[in-house]
């Protein structure tokens, strides 16, 4: 989707060329027609990620969605390394530990 998108652009400016848009001086209604493309390939952009993120839904409900919920460090062990690092930069600073 995203190749198709950015092959919008190229083409729209063709098919605009061909049908005699552009003139000697800038128009708004050329601005208009380069506003509909950029939003156009934008649209094509975003339905590509949604169709992917659909296509990948199981696999990263299956692999992220469990992890997610899970507590891998408990709060204690998160405590305890803050404490066992406070303890080793105070002795680093008193010339404890070498």
């Amino acid at each position: 989707m995203f190749y198709i998108s950015r092959l919008t652009v190229p083409f729209s400016f063709y098919m605009l060329y061909r049908r005699g848009t552009f003139g000697e001086s800038f128009t708004f209604g050329e601005m208009r027609h380069l506003i509909r493309i950029t939003l156009t390939m934008q649209f094509i952009d975003v339905l590509g990620h949604a169709m992917f993120r659909g296509y990948t839904e199981s696999t990263l409900n299956k692999y992220v969605g469990d992890a997610a919920g899970a507590n891998f460090t408990s709060d204690k062990a998160v405590m305890d390394d803050y404490l066992i690092q406070k303890n080793y930069f105070k002795g680093k600073k008193d010339g404890k530990n070498s």
